[in-house]
């Protein structure tokens, strides 16, 4: 497997993977004669492996696609009929154009288009979601702009046009069609369409603003436009942070304390149905029931260190006495509810990697098997299938948290319980369902998740939308957004998106987020200049600012007549010098710039906003605290020892260099290079040079 350990973006190996498209290029030949060739022999072409091309229904392979509900047939299967209206078997001059008109739409998506909007080249599950706009709009034309000799486009005026865009009721749908409308164009051009509009295309209503007009002219609500705003509406935004606390909260507790018993117990209760199952009544016969339950209430509860389980420490959806209700009795009184707490678990092991990675749900969906190894070392491996050409995706590391680590420890136990021997999948239906046996993938988490949100009590708490697995990115930029100066570059690589535009859509998704993100990033302020202060007075602070910042404070102190500062006067302090949280950047752990606005500094060359990228060490700015001491002390070290191994190599280019870092490191703070100065010969000598 390729893999980049840092970063955890996939690489592009020497032999990339063809993408879906490429065996049909082939079989087509050249674009420019397709719009010549007889429909009977274009029919037979093979859109996919057995799908040809005049087929009434178009299933796209499951391995084409992203694991998750994409692969359920019934998404992945188009009614080349729409809905019936095209009868391929009918031999009518007008029925066979209509049969040949949409054959030929599919295959204009299906082909490489000079048109940059989405892509050149349309992944699988693209290629299903604009055909499905295309067969919507097919519909709609034959049903109210119907031609009389079967032909879908070149007899459309104006006054159609506006009514067929009307049709889409979001401004997603419209989006896409105006791009599929594009595309058609670029294609008819091409020769691969013989029928489309002769009217100019009709303009879109809206345009997607820039970047800028969008967080500076329009509300915060109107930041997403598009498919983002679409899916946000639907999806809900970030989770609340109070649903965040309880669900992983309750999803900790039981990987760490109630999992490894419940695995023990079910293998017991499964084991006893399995003894029933051809017998008289099966699992639904009186003896088994209570067989089952006797194990249940006979299992020896304990949890991780040892201590008797007599109750939850919350309630779960369970039956009491013959009625479901949430309680936190335990153990459950029978099997039905025992199934309900192990299908709790997994949705939690689930919810737990979706907020220690920020992963998709079709990447979480794709995991198998992890190696020990992997799990060791707190990396998941799994699949991505975004700005990857490969037809089946390609493997990649998330590094992970330790405790997301033991979740996923747990999950390969419980798939292994249910699955059939030989199979690798990691997420599993718990019973047979419409849409999987027992024991196969589980593609589908939204529904889950919701049903447990509720079987947890937690439904008010997960606010007034559905508990959409999707929202786990948004909650993990939000709480990015909020902790960090560098938030848009740890949520590039965080949610393996292409463009800085696409995170700020998550970072503002929630009209509330640039509000308060600006609020935590000043409280932030004021918490560090107030913790920088208290080193300051106690000589712990280094950097040109520390010494006028404590001869400042000292003349303060004395007009004041006080002889410390008490905690209250610490955070005066720091709201006043840091202008209520507006100034005071933090350049690096460690160190802090104190530049305000109106004041000079080497980084702007004028008395603009400071600069922290260009920060520099002689700035009388700089204020380095007791942290950025102890990083010196080890930089020093470390460079002294590479310094001793390049002149013992003769290497003078890298001892000059070497020499350079330790005295801009000796530079900076007095008592550490006096003490290195006396105690190191090469140190010494770097500093005298200098002198």
């Amino acid at each position: 497997m390729t893999r980049t350990p840092h970063s955890g973006r996939p690489v592009s190996p020497t032999n990339v993977e063809p993408t879906w498209q490429a065996d049909l290029v082939m079989r087509v030949g050249e674009f420019s004669s397709l719009a010549r060739m007889p429909w009977r022999e274009l029919a037979r072409v093979e859109l996919f492996p057995g799908v040809a091309l005049g087929s009434a229904t178009v299933v796209v392979p499951e391995r084409y696609l992203p694991s998750g509900p994409l692969r359920r047939s019934s998404a992945r299967t188009l009614d080349a009929t729409c809905g019936g209206k095209i009868v391929h078997a009918d031999t009518s001059a007008r029925a066979a154009r209509l049969a040949e008109g949409v054959g030929r739409l599919l295959l204009a998506l299906a082909l490489p288009s000079a048109v940059q909007k989405r892509g050149r080249v349309l992944t699988a599950s693209s290629f299903l979601s604009y055909s499905r706009t295309c067969l919507t709009a097919v519909k709609w034309i034959i049903e109210n702009a119907p031609s009389s000799d079967g032909s879908l486009w070149a007899h459309l005026d104006a006054r159609d046009l506006r009514l067929l865009v009307s049709n889409f009721a979001s401004s997603e749908a419209r989006s896409d069609f105006f791009i599929l409308l594009e595309r058609f164009r670029e294609a008819h051009k091409r020769g691969i369409l013989n029928d489309f509009l002769v009217s100019p295309l009709p303009e879109p209503a809206s345009r997607n603003p820039p970047l800028e007009a969008t967080y500076k002219e329009r509300p915060p609500r109107a930041a997403a436009s598009g498919k983002v705003a679409a899916r946000l509406e639907r999806d809900g935004r970030h989770f609340p942070d109070a649903y965040v606390d309880a669900i992983i909260s309750r999803a900790l507790y039981f990987s760490n304390q109630l999992a490894p018993a419940v695995l023990d117990c079910w293998v017991l209760v499964r084991d006893a149905g399995t003894r029933w199952k051809d017998r008289s009544g099966g699992t639904s016969n009186s003896l088994c029931i209570a067989e089952r339950k006797a194990l249940i209430a006979r299992f020896a509860w304990r949890d991780a260190d040892g201590n008797v389980i007599a109750a939850l420490p919350f309630p779960v959806w369970q039956k009491i006495e013959g009625k479901f209700c949430l309680s936190n009795r335990w153990p459950p009184e029978d099997a039905r509810s025992f199934r309900l707490v192990v299908r709790v678990i997994q949705v939690c092991n689930y919810a737990l990697v979706a907020f220690c990675t920020g992963m998709r749900n079709s990447e979480i969906a794709s995991a198998e098997d992890q190696r020990g190894e992997s799990l060791e070392a707190c990396l998941f491996e799994a699949k991505t299938s975004k700005y990857v050409d490969a037809i089946a995706g390609r493997s990649r590391d998330w590094p992970i948290h330790p405790l997301a680590a033991q979740a996923l420890r747990v999950q390969q136990r419980l798939a292994e319980t249910f699955r059939p021997e030989g199979a690798k999948h990691l997420w599993v239906h718990l019973k047979d369902t419409g849409d999987g046996d027992a024991g196969s993938p589980l593609l589908n988490f939204t529904e889950p998740m919701v049903q447990v949100t509720e079987h947890l009590g937690l439904k008010e708490l997960a606010g007034d939308r559905r508990p959409h697995m999707h929202r786990w990115r948004h909650t993990i930029a939000r709480l990015v957004a909020l902790a960090c100066a560098e938030a848009p570059q740890i949520l590039l690589d965080l949610l393996g998106h292409a463009d800085f535009e696409q995170v700020m859509v998550y970072m503002l998704s929630d009209p509330d987020i640039a509000a308060e993100a600006t609020r935590v990033a000043r409280e932030a302020r004021i918490v560090l200049a107030e913790e920088a202060i208290g080193e300051v007075l106690e000589g712990l602070a280094g950097g040109n600012a520390a010494a006028p910042m404590k001869q400042g404070l000292a003349n303060l102190r004395m007009r004041r007549g006080a002889e410390t500062f008490g905690s209250d006067s610490m955070r005066e302090l720091a709201e006043v010098l840091t202008f209520g949280g507006k100034t005071w950047n933090l350049v690096r752990p460690g160190v802090l710039c104190t530049k305000a606005l109106g004041e000079y500094g080497p980084c702007t060359k004028g008395y603009g906003n400071a600069d922290p990228g260009s920060c520099r060490t002689g700035c009388d700015h700089r204020l380095e605290t007791a942290r950025a001491r102890s990083h010196a002390a080890g930089a020093l070290e470390q460079l002294l020892e590479e310094l001793a191994a390049a002149e013992a190599e003769g290497a003078t280019m890298l001892v000059a260099n070497f020499e350079g870092q330790i005295l801009a490191q000796l530079r900076r703070w007095d008592d550490l290079r006096r003490q290195l100065v006396e105690t190191d010969a090469a140190a010494r000598r770097i500093w005298e040079r200098a002198q």
